[in-house]
C-alpha cells in the first residue's frame, strides 16, 4: 500500500514538473530570442539615432552602420538604460493604443512601467537604507509611484522615457569623449626604446607586445605597465599614487605606465602594452571630469541636495489641500536631476568639442579657471621660443675635436626629447657621427645629466651645473660664455671625466606667432600680467622678453624658483596660468591654477598639464579662452532652462492648479532643450563636418567659431 501510494506520489509530481519545465523552457528561449532582437535590430537601431543626432562624423556612423553592439560592448549600466528605454518607448505606444482603441493594452503599459520602476527603486533603496541618504533618487522613486498610483500611465511612460535617455545620451557622448582622447593621447607617445638583440631600437609604442623589453631611461616616462628586469632608478610616482618622495626600483619591482624616471635606466618587462595602459590612464581623466564639477556647479549641487528634504517636507504638508497628485507634482520641481545631468553633459561636450579642434582639456574646472585667469607665466625655451635652437658654434679646449664633442653630448642627450637634447641630436645627424650605448645615466632636472660613454665619465649641462660637480671653466671659455650672455645665446658644456671639453653655442629664436598671441591676450582685458620666466641666462632670456613686448621675466630660475614664483602670485590673490614644455617645468605646472603644454613637448610635461595644445601652435591660446567664454555663457543658459521651468511649475502647482501632467510637460521642456544648449558647440561642429563631408587632421583642422 504504501509503495503503492508513493508510486502515485511520484506520478504526479511528474506530470506536475513537466508543465513547469515546459514553461521554463519557454521562458528560457523567449528571453533568448527577446535578447537576440534587442542586439540585433533595437541596439543597432538607438545607435543610429543616437550618432545622427550625437555622433558627429560618417566614418563613425558607417562603423555602427556595419556592425552592431552585442551585450559584451556594453557596460551592465548601459544595458540596463537601453533595455529601460526600449520598454519605456513601448509602454507608451501601448498606452496610447490602449486610450484610442484597445482599453486592454493599457496594462501592458503597465507592465511595462513596473518593468522599469525596478531601477528607480533600486537607486533610491540605496541611497535611503544603504547610504541612509535622501537623495533625488528618492523623489524620483516617489513620483514613479504616484504615476502607478495615479493611473497615469501615459505621463509615467514618457516620464521614464526622459529618465532613460538623458543617462544613455550622456553614457555616448563620454564614450566619443574617451575615444577621441585615447586617440589624441596615443599620438603624443608614438615611439619608445625596446631593447632587441642587445640594443636599444626605436619603435612605435603600437608594436610593443607583452613580454617584450623597453627600456627608459633617465628624464623618460614610463609608457608601460611592467616589471624592471634589470638596472635601477628613482621613479617618480606622484601622477598615481601622490606619493611625493621618489621610489628606487630595481629588478623584481611593479612600475606603472605615466610615471617618471628622474634617474638610472630601468628594463622594463611589459605586462600591460601602451594602448590597454592610455585606455586605463583616459579612463581615470574621465571619472575625474564627471567627479569634479566646476565650482558653479558644485555650489549648485549642494544647494539643491539641501533642497531635498523641504521639498519633501512642502510636498507632504500641502497633501490635505492639493491631493496626492498635485502634492506629488511639487516633488517634480526639484531641478537636481536636470541640472546634473546637463551640467556634465555640458562639460564632456565641450571637452569633445575641444579634442575635436586639437585642444586637450583633460576636466571641466580647467574650463571655468580659463575664464579666471589674470596673469600669463611663459617658460621661455620651446613654448616662446622655437620648439627647437640651432648650434651656431662649437668651443674647444685644448687639445680637444669638434666631433667628439658634439658625439659625447649627442650620446648623452640621445634618450631625452627636450628641445635641447633634440638640437644636439640634429647636429650630430647633420656631421653623420655614429652614437655609442650610455650607461648609468643621472638626470638632474633642471642641470644637466651624467652618463657613462666609452668608460669616461660624461657630463652634459649647464655651467652651473659644472660648478656643483666641481668641473672647473677656463678662463678662455669664461670669455665666451660672457659673449654669448651678452648676445642672448645659450651654452652648453661638456666635461669629460670631469675635465671641461668644450662648449656648444646654442641660439634661439622667438615663434613666429608669440608676439601676435601674447599682444592679442592683453587686448581682451582679462589678462593683466605676463610674465617670462627661463632657467637660461639673464642676456637672452631678457632679449626675448624685449621681442614680445613682456616687461616683467626672471631668469636662471631653477624648476622650484618657477613654482615659488607661481605659488607668491597666487597668495597675493592672482590666477595663474602657466604655459611650459619641458621635464623641469613639471613642478611649476603642477602648481599653477591652469597649466598648458604643448604638442611635441616632453611627455611629463603633457602628462601634468591641464590642457595640451596639439597643433603645437600658441595661437590655440586664443581658441582656449573663447572657448571658455561660451563655456561660462552656456552654464547661464543651462541654469536658466532648468531653474525657469522649476519656477514656473511651482507658481503653477499653487496657483494654476498643476498637476502631474502639466510638471511631466516641463520636464520634457527641459530634457528637450536642455541637451540642445549643452551640447551646442558639438552639435555646430557636427554640422560643419557635414557640409564639409570631410574630417580634420592634425596638419589643417582649426578651432572654429
Amino acid at each position: 500500500m504504501i509503495a503503492t501510494e508513493a508510486k502515485s506520489s511520484i506520478q504526479t509530481k511528474s506530470k506536475l514538473h513537466m508543465p513547469l519545465t515546459a514553461v521554463r523552457v519557454l521562458w528560457t528561449r523567449l528571453r533568448t530570442a527577446a535578447a537576440s532582437f534587442e542586439q540585433k535590430y533595437l541596439d543597432l537601431l538607438f545607435d543610429q539615432a543616437l550618432d545622427l543626432w550625437a555622433g558627429g562624423d560618417t566614418r563613425h556612423r558607417q562603423q555602427v552602420m556595419v556592425s552592431a553592439q552585442s551585450n559584451s560592448d556594453l557596460t551592465p549600466e548601459e544595458r540596463v538604460l537601453n533595455r529601460g528605454l526600449y520598454i519605456s518607448v513601448g509602454a507608451l505606444v501601448m498606452s496610447v493604443a490602449g486610450n484610442l482603441f484597445l482599453p486592454p493594452l493599457r496594462l501592458l503599459s503597465l507592465a511595462g512601467l513596473l518593468y522599469n520602476s525596478r531601477f528607480i527603486y533600486m537607486k533610491a533603496y540605496q541611497d535611503l537604507i544603504q547610504h541612509r541618504h535622501v537623495s533625488i533618487d528618492v523623489l524620483t522613486a516617489l513620483l514613479n509611484t504616484a504615476y502607478l498610483g495615479g493611473g497615469l500611465w501615459f505621463w509615467g511612460s514618457l516620464a521614464q522615457m526622459s529618465f532613460f535617455f538623458s543617462f544613455r545620451l550622456r553614457t555616448v557622448i563620454e564614450d566619443r569623449f574617451v575615444q577621441d582622447m585615447t586617440a589624441a593621447f596615443s599620438l603624443q607617445n608614438q615611439l619608445v626604446w625596446q631593447w632587441i638583440d642587445g640594443q636599444a631600437v626605436q619603435v612605435s609604442l603600437e608594436a610593443i607586445q607583452v613580454n617584450d623589453v623597453v627600456v627608459v631611461q633617465a628624464g623618460e616616462v614610463i609608457p608601460v605597465d611592467g616589471v624592471v628586469k634589470e638596472g635601477n632608478g628613482l621613479v617618480d610616482q606622484q601622477v598615481l599614487t601622490g606619493e611625493a618622495r621618489p621610489v628606487e626600483k630595481v629588478a623584481g619591482d611593479d612600475v606603472r605606465a605615466m610615471t617618471l624616471v628622474l634617474s638610472g635606466r630601468l628594463f622594463v618587462a611589459v605586462t600591460q602594452t601602451g594602448q590597454e595602459t592610455t585606455v586605463a590612464h583616459i579612463g581615470r581623466m574621465l571619472q575625474e571630469s564627471k567627479d569634479q564639477r566646476n565650482s558653479q556647479q558644485l555650489q549648485t549641487f549642494i544647494l539643491t541636495e539641501r533642497l531635498v528634504l523641504p521639498v519633501l517636507a512642502g510636498s507632504a504638508l500641502s497633501l490635505p489641500w492639493f491631493g496626492p497628485l498635485r502634492a506629488a507634482a511639487l516633488v517634480d520641481v526639484h531641478p537636481q536631476r536636470h541640472l546634473v545631468n546637463l551640467g556634465l553633459l555640458s562639460n564632456i561636450s565641450f571637452l569633445l568639442y575641444a579634442t575635436q579642434n586639437q585642444i586637450l582639456i583633460k576636466d571641466g574646472r580647467s574650463l571655468e579657471i580659463v575664464g579666471q585667469v589674470d596673469t600669463l607665466i611663459f617658460d621661455k625655451t620651446g613654448t616662446l621660443t622655437q620648439p627647437q635652437p640651432q648650434v651656431t658654434n662649437v668651443h674647444l679646449c685644448a687639445e680637444c675635436d669638434t666631433a667628439d664633442l658634439l658625439r659625447y653630448a649627442a650620446a648623452a642627450e640621445q634618450y631625452q626629447s627636450h628641445p635641447i637634447a633634440r638640437a644636439l641630436l640634429a647636429e650630430a645627424a647633420v656631421a653623420n657621427l655614429d652614437l655609442p650605448e650610455v650607461a648609468d645615466a643621472a638626470y638632474r632636472v633642471g642641470f644637466g645629466i651624467t652618463v657613462q660613454i666609452d668608460g669616461h665619465l660624461v657630463h652634459v649641462g649647464s655651467a652651473r651645473f659644472m660648478e656643483q660637480e666641481e668641473v672647473a671653466i677656463p678662463a678662455p671659455i669664461r670669455r665666451v660664455q660672457e659673449v654669448c650672455r651678452a648676445a642672448g645665446h645659450s651654452l652648453v658644456f661638456v666635461a669629460l671625466d670631469r675635465r671641461l671639453y668644450g662648449a656648444i653655442e646654442l641660439q634661439i629664436q622667438a615663434r613666429d606667432e608669440a608676439a601676435e598671441v601674447i599682444s592679442a591676450l592683453r587686448r581682451q582685458g582679462q589678462i593683466r600680467h605676463v610674465v617670462l620666466i627661463s632657467g637660461d641666462q639673464t642676456s637672452p632670456t631678457a632679449a626675448v622678453a624685449r621681442e614680445l613686448g613682456i616687461d616683467e621675466y626672471v631668469a636662471e630660475a631653477l624648476p622650484s624658483d618657477k613654482a615659488a614664483l607661481i605659488a607668491r602670485l597666487q597668495a597675493s590673490g592672482r590666477t595663474v596660468c602657466f604655459v611650459g614644455d619641458g621635464i623641469n617645468d613639471a613642478v611649476a605646472l603642477k602648481q599653477a591654477d591652469l597649466s598648458v603644454s604643448l604638442y611635441g613637448a616632453t611627455t611629463a610635461a603633457t602628462q601634468t598639464a591641464h590642457v595640451v595644445l596639439m597643433h603645437n601652435d600658441l595661437r590655440q591660446l586664443l581658441s582656449l579662452f573663447k572657448l571658455a567664454d561660451e563655456y561660462t555663457e552656456n552654464q547661464r543658459q543651462l541654469m536658466a532652462t532648468v531653474l525657469v521651468p522649476s519656477m514656473v511649475g511651482a507658481f503653477g502647482i499653487f496657483f494654476l492648479g498643476f498637476g502631474l501632467p502639466q510638471m511631466t510637460f516641463l520636464d520634457l521642456v527641459q530634457s528637450s532643450v536642455g541637451p540642445f544648449i549643452a551640447m551646442r558647440p558639438w552639435l555646430r561642429y557636427r554640422r560643419l563636418l557635414q557640409s564639409s563631408a570631410q574630417l580634420p587632421n592634425l596638419s589643417s583642422s582649426r578651432f572654429v567659431k
